[in-house]
């Protein structure tokens, strides 16, 4: 199957766009907050096989306190982040079962039928023999407001040779007193650091979470030298308010970052975190966490 390689090159090239910037931390609309591959690339084997299918998991948020329908779809072509395509829908493959399957006989159609070289300009730059396929998403809480769905997308990358990605690993997050932030009693007025916590372990002892798996990882720039992976935190609360919305992990490159942020409960009640863990390479992970935030004590 290896003529499967360069039709599947064309593809993902062709689709691949920079995605647009979340940039606020409290929940209030439906949204898609992080989507997830497993495996977090479609790796093309260097035998000519077809690749592994990839299944996607996705954390999205509704405001009434139900689970939103997400649909997925792959993009065929055209800016994905034009209000004009349609992926979903028109201009997207169906995702059966959330997973993205080489052997899809749709998929296969749309192969057959491509034709041409390479595109020698707009590619987003990557590590060496990786390029992204753009997959569509549409989230509804089945309302007709403008808040009720959201529409977007996801860039997963493709490989072609090197040394396949995994998925980042967010173990835990803390709170001052070494306790989780799962069940934890927060003053209400006053800031309290959330720390999250990643494997360790590496070759490093010095940072004994780089080049580790589900840590931050290495990878080779496109000059040939090497890159620490930007372990990113997007924290999200369903009440007022996060400090720092993206916070991130420390690396010998850039040893200024700080990966905790903080959070100042304005309002006693139940609060709900999402805090999603990012590689920056398409490897994610996420936990959620019920926390309360107390009352003020009286004068």
């Amino acid at each position: 199957m290896r003529s499967l390689v360069s039709p599947l090159l064309l593809l993902f090239a062709s689709t691949a766009c920079e995605p647009t910037v979340v940039d606020q931390s409290q929940l209030l609309t439906t949204r898609v907050l992080a989507i997830r591959a497993d495996p977090p690339e479609l790796v093309v084997p260097s035998d000519g096989g077809l690749p592994l299918p990839v299944h996607f998991t996705v954390l999205a948020f509704a405001p009434d306190g139900g689970t939103p329908t997400v649909t997925l779809a792959l993009c065929t072509g055209g800016n994905p982040y034009s209000a004009s395509v349609q992926c979903p829908g028109a201009d997207g493959i169906p995702l059966p079962d959330d997973t993205l399957d080489v052997a899809n006989p749709q998929v296969l159609a749309l192969l057959a039928a491509l034709d041409g070289g390479l595109p020698d300009s707009g590619l987003p730059p990557t590590e060496p023999g990786v390029v992204q396929v753009a997959i569509g998403y549409f989230a509804t809480s089945g309302g007709t407001l403008p808040s009720d769905s959201e529409r977007g997308v996801y860039r997963l990358s493709v490989r072609f040779s090197g040394r396949p990605n995994h998925n980042p690993q967010l173990l835990s997050v803390s709170v001052p007193d070494g306790g989780s932030l799962q069940g934890a009693q927060l003053p209400a007025g006053k800031d309290v650091t959330l720390t999250p916590a990643i494997p360790v372990g590496g070759p490093d002892a010095g940072w004994p979470s780089v080049g580790l798996d589900g840590g931050i990882e290495t990878y080779p720039s496109l000059d040939g030298g090497t890159l620490y992976e930007n372990l990113t935190y997007s924290w999200y609360a369903t009440a007022p308010s996060v400090s720092y919305f993206f916070s991130r992990e420390p690396t010998p490159a850039d040893t200024t970052e700080t990966s905790p942020s903080q959070f100042n409960g304005t309002n006693p009640g139940p609060v709900t975190f999402y805090v999603v863990l990012r590689d920056g390479r398409g490897g994610t992970d996420w936990k959620l966490f019920d926390s309360t935030i107390a009352p003020q004590p009286a004068p």
